[in-house]
């Protein structure tokens, strides 16, 4: 069996459940953290002509941060830990010290407490006009590398 992905395909509908024109374009697929804001159209066309968009962006973020929680990408922590390990494990156990072990642990807090990401939320800027989100699953099969070099 070849393993299969799952895209989300979002649409955008307005107060009829019809699409949008001209189509408004989804940046990202993952669906359970999104935050959609509505932003009026003429302030939408302003803030992207003045560049204050990205000011509003920024500001969530800011906004998050402030939140005192904080997420980590559990694959990086887990190989960041699975390196010092790694390090202690190959370290003779005659040379190994506490101090060594100490230090290794603390550049790996430290690491992580600074690569955090402030949410793990997606916010999403909308016309004011979308009133509905269609939402498809596309399944697509993931190209094994090993098959390419054949």
């Amino acid at each position: 069996m070849k393993p299969q992905m799952v895209m989300l395909e979002v649409r955008a509908l307005d107060a009829r459940k019809q699409p949008l024109k001209p189509d408004y374009k989804f940046p990202y697929v993952e669906i359970e953290n999104m935050i959609f804001l509505k932003v009026p159209e003429d302030k939408m066309k302003a803030m992207v002509a003045d560049g204050s968009v990205n000011i509003l962006r920024d500001g969530l973020m800011q906004a998050a941060d402030h939140s005192g929680t904080a997420f980590v990408k559990v694959p990086e922590v887990a190989a960041m830990i699975d390196q010092v390990m790694q390090e202690v494990q190959d370290t003779d156990p005659k040379e190994l010290q506490q101090s060594d072990v100490m230090v290794k642990l603390a550049a790996l807090r430290d690491e992580v407490l600074t690569n955090n990401l402030p949410t793990n939320k997606t916010f999403v800027l909308l016309p004011e006009h979308v009133r509905f989100l269609e939402v498809k699953e596309k399944w697509e099969e993931i190209k094994n590398p090993e098959q390419k070099k054949e």
